[in-house]
């Protein structure tokens, strides 16, 4: 194990690029304040889903993990041994060269057993707001979901049975709307939750509304959904009906997968199922996972998503931005703006099709759109002009 000499006064743990891209954007306002950071390198699921294989020179200092760095893929028994393994090495011989640890995931991979150690070693933990919502419910309700908990009841040491949310000492989030109010009613203190806006990148909006195209485009950002927000058959039957459904009204579609998704079959077998379902192969373009989506954006005219963050700088960018309720999950924010006319929240891919029709179909309707998208985003996703401030004044009160 490497010894690292320097103690920063925060360490970020990112598990994929866009995460490392985050800690990046969430280092510079703290590093021009005179504070230390660095990021720290760790692939506890293997090097393939890590995200270091698709960043290039991160401007922070990096700080291998090498306990929790493993090159091979992972599974449900690899990864039991691998948690394991690492927080027992941590625990023994590791001293944390940090004041703070800021996580993106609490009780997930990385952030779990990093969570785990810090507690033991009595350095503090915030959780950072990367996703929608908290998730309201632990476990999957099938094998997988059971395998999980009956780990975590046997294996307390290891694995933590608490929600998603509640594991770090701290959690920053984006606005005092939607995950502020799920934490709170699944028992958070309040005391222990900063609200410090969101340091979303700044965005060309166009000043006025520009012309559609003759073939305008549509993002589908997808996100691998089953089993804990929906069955394995629903999440392939809306892909596939989407992506022919959206070519066959004269979409160019591109799909741009989910960086967890590698070479294991899962996304071949896929787009094998949305191309026998098109009659025009050419009206789809499959990006590579490891392509940010927000740099798609100038790209497309219409962004749909069941519940990538991405949706947000669409909508800041005036983007029709269509969001999917998925069977086994809901969130309360989303509906409420929709009732509103906020947003649109859909629950199947039928709906979606015919609201993205309707939108670049009709002046007015994305006229509208235009101007409601940044004011939606604002309430989703807090500010990003209050953002150096306010998050600056949440890591000195932590990591003094």
């Amino acid at each position: 194990m490497s010894v690292v000499k320097k103690k920063y006064d925060v360490a970020f743990l990112p598990i994929n690029s866009r995460l490392i891209r985050l800690s990046e954007a969430l280092a510079r306002p703290l590093e021009e304040k005179g504070m230390t950071t660095c990021i720290l390198k760790t692939a506890l699921q293997g090097r393939e889903l890590s995200g270091w294989n698709d960043v290039g020179k991160v401007v922070i200092p990096v700080v291998p993990i090498e306990s929790l760095w493993f090159d091979g893929e992972s599974n449900f028994f690899k990864y039991t041994y691998r948690t394991i393994k690492s927080i027992r090495a941590l625990k023994a011989t590791w001293s944390p060269p940090f004041k703070l640890l800021v996580v993106f995931m609490d009780t997930y991979a990385e952030g779990e057993a990093l969570s785990n150690v810090c507690k033991y070693k009595g350095v503090p933990t915030l959780l950072f707001q990367e996703g929608f919502h908290a998730r309201s419910v632990k476990y999957s309700n099938n094998l997988y979901g059971l395998a999980c908990f009956l780990r975590a009841r046997l294996m307390p040491r290891y694995f933590t049975g608490i929600n998603d949310g509640l594991y770090s000492d701290y959690v920053a989030v984006w606005s005092e709307y939607g995950m502020k109010e799920q934490l709170v009613d699944m028992g958070r203190g309040v005391d222990t939750i900063y609200v410090t806006g969101n340091p979303l990148p700044l965005i060309a909006k166009p000043v006025k509304l520009p012309a559609l195209p003759l073939q305008p485009v549509v993002l589908i950002i997808h996100q691998p959904l089953s089993p804990r927000y929906c069955s394995e058959e629903w999440e392939n039957s809306l892909y596939v009906n989407l992506v022919s459904s959206l070519t066959r009204c004269g979409y160019k579609v591109m799909f741009k997968p989910h960086p967890r998704c590698i070479s294991n079959g899962v996304l071949d077998q896929l787009k094998e199922n949305i191309d026998k379902s098109l009659e025009d192969g050419k009206m789809v373009e499959y990006i590579d996972r490891s392509v940010i989506a927000e740099d798609l954006l100038p790209q497309c005219n219409a962004l749909i998503t069941p519940i990538s963050v991405t949706a947000y700088t669409s909508l800041r960018m005036g983007i029709p931005t269509v969001f999917i309720k998925t069977p086994r999950t809901s969130n309360e924010l989303l509906i409420s703006m929709s009732e509103l006319n906020e947003i649109h929240y859909l629950p199947n891919w039928n709906s979606v099709t015919e609201a993205i029709d309707n939108i670049l179909n009709n002046e007015n309707l994305r006229r509208y759109w235009f101007k409601q998208g940044p004011l939606s985003a604002r309430k989703l996703s807090g500010s990003s002009k209050e953002f150096n401030g306010q998050w600056l004044a949440c890591i000195k009160e932590l990591a003094s």
